[in-house]
């Protein structure tokens, strides 16, 4: 691995064992888990430290073990795309500091079950959500204001909460029938484009985004 002025890159497995055997030693003068630096690592789960202020895009991409993930409640910023394909993924927290959601996020991410969106979170990019198949709930903030398209292109949801304010959303295109939302969000079917059944342009732009940091088999994604 790379330190280079409390930037980490190129974790090999050598410094995976460091991991778990000495996290305090491998998190020494780290502040920014930069641009892939875990990609398609074999870890199960990772707790980041309070130190890190910082996740770069792609930095966890393709971990295809990974399980569990312990943000820092302190994070003040998520490039989007961090935890692309991470197709066993369960858990997560999103730090409380969040003001948003950028696009690509949990992409992929088919083992999701439910996932709270932190209260400061205003906004929801592209395809955040999108292909996490076994997504069923999501808690929104009260202030939510923003969703673009195709954040949730793919999931099946059967609860959306978002408690009751000042700011009621077009949540989506074509929610289930049976699905139960509870909270001050409008559905007006065809209004929307935080949800659809078809790939599109939208999609099409993230798998390019992903496919810039060299991760060739993007395309290859099955959703």
């Amino acid at each position: 691995m790379k330190k280079v002025e409390g930037r980490l890159t190129n974790v090999n497995k050598l410094d995976l064992k460091l991991l778990g055997n000495n996290p305090k030693r491998f998190w020494t003068n780290v502040s920014v888990i930069g641009e892939g630096a875990f990609e398609s690592a074999d870890i199960k789960e990772i707790e980041i430290p309070d130190s890190i202020k910082a996740i770069e895009a792609g930095a966890f991409m393709h971990c295809w073990s990974l399980e569990k993930v312990k943000l820092p409640e302190n994070l003040e910023s998520l490039s989007g795309l961090e935890f692309w394909d991470c197709r066993k993924l369960k858990s997560i927290n999103l730090p409380k500091n969040l003001t948003s959601v950028e696009r690509g996020l949990l992409f992929a991410c088919k083992s999701l079950k439910k996932v709270v969106v932190p209260a400061g979170v205003k906004s929801i990019g592209m395809c955040a959500f999108c292909g996490c198949s076994n997504l069923e709930e999501i808690v929104l903030p009260q202030n939510i204001s923003d969703i673009e398209k195709n954040a949730f292109l793919h999931c099946n949801f059967k609860y959306v909460y978002k408690p009751v304010g000042k700011n009621n959303i077009v949540f989506s295109q074509s929610l289930p029938k049976d699905v139960e939302v509870e909270g001050s969000i409008e559905y007006k079917p065809n209004l929307s484009e935080a949800y659809q059944h078809s790939k599109d342009e939208t999609y099409e732009e993230i798998v390019e985004f992903a496919k810039s940091f060299g991760k060739d088999n993007a395309e290859e994604l099955e959703i």
